[in-house]
């Protein structure tokens, strides 16, 4: 009976073991199927990281790419802005010497009309004093 107790207990000891080499077994499996999807997740990582500083690296030449051709523009505005600055005070000018010249005639002209109608009102008033002068030395009884 004493061995009968003892060979169960032998028997019950080595099914422990195989269960417990069975669970261990089991534990490797799922360790390796853990490692396994651990490392393509890290593959897939490390693409992504890889992707991402392109990606970076991409952005920051377009960035240099945009931001020279902003300055580039806003210099080639600056030169067009001046341009246009310079050609609208040339032509401010010119319209200025074409109105100064137009006024100048104009007051000259005006000069020359008041000075013709003050030639043209003596030459009157000497008509008039002569035509008097005539008028009484022809009829001298026509001023009475």
């Amino acid at each position: 009976a004493e061995l009968g107790q003892l060979a169960s207990a032998r028997v019950e000891e080595v099914r422990q073991r195989l269960r417990l080499f069975e669970d261990h077994g089991h534990e490797t499996r799922e360790a390796a199927q853990r490692e396994a999807f651990l490392e393509s997740r890290s593959q897939l990582l490390a693409t992504t990281l890889a992707r991402l500083e392109a990606a970076e690296e991409v952005t920051d030449r377009l960035d240099e790419f945009v931001s020279g051709t902003c300055n580039a523009l806003e210099g080639r505005v600056r030169v067009i802005e001046a341009e246009i600055e310079e050609l609208r005070l040339a032509t401010h000018k010119r319209y200025f010497d074409q109105f100064r010249t137009l006024y100048l005639t104009l007051g000259e002209l005006t000069y020359r009309k008041e000075q013709n109608l003050q030639e043209i009102e003596k030459k009157v008033e000497m008509a008039r004093i002569q035509q008097e002068l005539l008028m009484e030395s022809l009829n001298p009884q026509a001023k009475e």
